[in-house]
């Protein structure tokens, strides 16, 4: 058939940092580091180390050059950024899975906080006897009294 090499030859990766591995160590070394609610920093922590790192190459001169990243279905771009590029981004997705997340929803505020708040606010206005400070405490029981009520879901 005249086929004299079906597969293109195979060389080594460069010793340079072309797919990302810096910036993927950097990761690894930061998850390892304490977090606020567990022993190690969760994901949606450590990827920011990748948005940076992809953030500061896009400011320099290299922002448009050879690869080219898609996101979503509506956006292409061409870039050199390592961290879009096909082994990084296998990376992250394992990273993501050994780590999973970890969410902590912010508690809702009841009524009955509501009611100290403003109760508290209430003996702080008849204690004062200056007029710029019981002005301040008005100011705070409107704004708290306003956020909670337009919190509410509903008409």
């Amino acid at each position: 058939m005249g086929l004299t090499m079906l597969f293109p030859a195979i060389e080594p990766f460069p010793l340079e940092g072309t797919m990302g591995m810096g910036i993927a160590v950097c990761m690894l070394q930061r998850s390892l580091k304490k977090g606020r609610y567990r022993d190690t920093l969760q994901f949606e922590t450590v990827r920011k180390l990748r948005s940076a790192y992809s953030n500061i190459l896009h400011a320099s001169r290299q922002t448009l050059t050879t690869r080219v990243m898609a996101r979503d279905l509506k956006k292409t771009y061409i870039t050199s950024c390592p961290p879009y590029g096909l082994w990084f981004e296998h990376f992250i997705m394992e990273m993501h899975k050994r780590m999973g997340d970890e969410v902590h929803q912010d508690q809702a505020v009841t009524l009955a906080v509501i009611h100290r708040l403003i109760d508290g606010l209430e003996m702080d206005y008849k204690a004062s006897r200056v007029e710029e400070e019981r002005d301040g405490f008005i100011d705070q029981a409107i704004f708290v009294l306003a956020a909670f009520l337009v919190a509410l879901k509903g008409e």
